[in-house]
């Protein structure tokens, strides 16, 4: 199969049409092999596990910190990511869904 791309024709290969188009199958930089890049990208990221520890406990803070602090990702051994989340007691479901991007 042969696709009209970015900078002239390309080679596809649809032998199995279950896989992700990989960034060689097109032209060195080219539109679609980093779109390629970011869509394998996106496919590993979905197979690593996020996991979002949600603290409500209240805690004494420090003058202008933040009542609500969502802390960074960090791996963990088994290769997922974790971070921690602080939110006062109470917080709405609404909140936490827009701070956990859910």
């Amino acid at each position: 199969m042969c696709l009209t791309g970015s900078q002239g024709p390309t080679k596809v290969k649809t032998s199995n049409s279950n896989s992700l188009p990989r960034p060689e199958e097109f032209p060195l930089g080219s539109m679609e092999s980093r779109a390629a890049a970011r869509a394998m990208l996106e496919a590993q990221e979905r197979g690593v596990r996020h996991l979002q520890i949600i603290i409500t406990a209240p805690r004494p803070r420090r003058e202008g910190e933040p009542h609500t602090k969502v802390g960074p990702w960090f791996e963990t051994a088994d290769g997922g990511l974790t971070r921690y989340v602080f939110v006062p007691p109470g917080t709405d479901e609404e909140t936490l869904r827009r701070l956990l991007a859910v």
